[in-house]
């Protein structure tokens, strides 16, 4: 065995999409600013049940959970 390492090779996958925009994917891709001030996230404050109780968690809980 030699002391240097092997060289590795990578596969090159092609994409599906090769119209597809990955500028923001690269490391250090600059962010448009105000993206995020025009993003509203509503909130429904009008519901009054609480949601720490019992009650609540067992309503929530998935159906594969089981009894």
């Amino acid at each position: 065995m030699s002391s240097t390492p092997r060289k590795r090779r990578r596969v090159q996958k092609r994409s599906t999409a090769p119209d597809y925009d990955r500028s923001m994917d690269a490391p250090g891709a600059q962010v448009i600013q105000g993206t995020d001030e025009i993003r509203t996230v509503p909130l429904d404050d009008s519901d009054d049940q609480p949601t720490n109780g019992i009650d609540y968690f067992l309503e929530q809980r998935p159906p594969h959970h089981g009894e």
